[in-house]
């Protein structure tokens, strides 16, 4: 067990489309749970206004999900 799944799950409302996007491993090494993550995916949006139809809006879990941990099935959510 690796603590996540190394997918990502991309839903685009306005095309009505949706893929499994994978990424390159040493991102969740680099960034460890769902806030971590989230906040690498939301860097390219830093300079937008929050109002712009492209601004994601990401559900993220950490990497404790699905495990016997205390706590593992917290998530975050975030845009900006």
């Amino acid at each position: 067990m690796h603590g996540w799944t190394g997918k990502t799950l991309h839903i685009d409302l306005t095309e009505h489309i949706h893929k499994a996007v994978c990424r390159n491993e040493t991102l969740y090494h680099k960034r460890i749970g769902g806030k971590g993550l989230a906040g690498a995916f939301l860097r390219p949006f830093a300079a937008c206004d929050w109002r712009e139809p492209e601004m994601p809006l990401l559900f993220m879990t950490g990497p404790l999900v699905s495990t016997a941990s205390p706590t593992s099935g917290r998530m975050c959510i975030m845009s900006r």
